[in-house]
């Protein structure tokens, strides 16, 4: 039996593949000695605005290792998460469950959308190991860090001011105008990226 069509409406362009922002807090830089302990990713439309038809993945895991507490930056974030989160297996397991009820069909991706994807990328695969990584994720991702070094370069081209002299994400949401009230949150940087992304591409229709 096919699967069933999926009622999302993607990009054209993308084949039936869903655009979805991503975004991790981890407890660290190093995704061979650091975890995740807060993940999100937000579908967007054809359109490119957040998909209202689909909720939104987001979960917090249980750190697994002991960490000194010094050593974490958003000592909040951790502490909710020690108290909130999932076991790490049971987390990958919800993540599965939530993208095959997406019913994108067969072959169909996430095409990632992401603050600096390589640093993410690493820390899912670690997490999901290789091949679930593989079967969730597309390799043509977006990634609005990379985006605002394109458009450094082009206006370096034509000998105008570079637009984004820093590259995180809480100086572009200054520069394009973006609020991002929770910063260092899963869902609102979710949230504060796709509107960059948004505005990134307007700047050159």
């Amino acid at each position: 039996m096919p699967s069933p069509k999926s009622h999302l409406s993607t990009v054209i362009h993308n084949n039936g593949n869903l655009m979805c922002v991503v975004d991790l807090e981890t407890t660290g830089l190093n995704p061979k000695s650091n975890e995740i302990i807060e993940i999100a990713l937000l579908p967007l439309s054809s359109s490119y605005e957040i998909e209202k038809s689909v909720i939104p993945f987001h979960l917090m895991l249980k750190p697994e290792r002991e960490r000194n507490i010094n050593e974490i930056k958003y000592k909040e974030n951790y502490a909710h998460c020690c108290l909130n989160g999932f076991e790490s297996g049971r987390a990958s397991e919800i993540f599965l469950e939530w993208f095959e009820k997406l019913q994108l069909g067969p072959n169909k991706k996430i095409m990632p959308i992401a603050q600096n994807w390589p640093f993410d990328r690493s820390f899912l695969m670690n997490w999901l190991g290789y091949n679930t990584f593989e079967y969730i994720f597309h390799p043509y991702y977006r990634d609005t860090m990379m985006m605002s070094l394109f458009v450094n370069d082009s206006a370096d081209m034509i000998n105008e001011k570079c637009p984004f002299p820093k590259l995180n994400l809480t100086y572009l949401c200054k520069m394009l105008g973006i609020e991002n009230d929770r910063a260092h949150t899963a869902l609102s940087d979710c949230i504060a990226t796709a509107k960059c992304y948004k505005k990134i591409i307007e700047r050159h229709d």
